[in-house]
């Protein structure tokens, strides 16, 4: 399992710091998908849906976005303590 772990491209979620900022292609695609859901609405609007019925705008919540409430952080991973919790495991602690 650690051989796994260890084996993980320097992006993988576990090595990500909690503050850290989005990659290019991210921001991209949460835009590209902002957008869709513009055209959508757009598309509904000109259908005749009413402005009750219409979904509200799409927006993609950025890890800089300090106004926008955030999930519970997820426990971080430290690899030391990984490391000595598979070495108890192998001498039957």
């Amino acid at each position: 399992m650690l051989a796994l772990v260890r084996g993980l491209p320097s992006d993988a979620l576990v090595w990500a710091n909690e503050s850290s900022s989005w990659s290019m292609q991210l921001e991209l695609s949460a835009v590209s998908v902002e957008l869709l859901h513009a055209v959508c609405r757009l598309l509904m609007q000109q259908g005749g849906a009413k402005r009750a019925r219409l979904p509200e705008p799409l927006r993609i919540p950025r890890p800089t976005d300090s106004t926008m409430t955030r999930r519970p952080s997820r426990p971080s991973f430290d690899p030391d303590k990984f490391t000595a919790y598979l070495q108890r495991l192998e001498a039957g602690q």
